[in-house]
């Protein structure tokens, strides 16, 4: 499923930079397709969390992935003071939470 929504979003990536005449438009939706198709690998042993009442392994999991998105988009703001910061915060926080 994420691998369609990645597809998707890929798809639509360069007809919405000719809708909005922003070239910068395609390449932020490329990567965020790339993180859609990342998630698709996202853990699902969150649901074995919640089905055994495990909800501070459930936490500790979502407080990795939430922690890694604010470290790396709050670095690369910082660093760059560019909207990219927002589409790799999104990549790592994806990336966060396929492992």
């Amino acid at each position: 499923m994420a691998a369609v929504c990645a597809l998707l979003v890929a798809a639509a990536a360069f007809p919405a930079e000719a809708f909005y005449g922003d070239a910068r438009l395609a390449p932020i939706m490329l990567w965020l397709a790339l993180a859609t198709w990342i998630r698709g690998f996202e853990n699902v042993g969150v649901v074995a969390f919640r089905k055994d009442l495990q909800l501070n392994r459930e936490f500790e999991l979502l407080l990795t992935k939430r922690i890694a998105v604010f470290l790396v988009t709050i670095s690369i703001a910082l660093a760059t003071r560019s909207y990219w910061a927002l589409v790799l915060g999104t990549l790592a926080g994806s990336v966060a939470a396929s492992r």
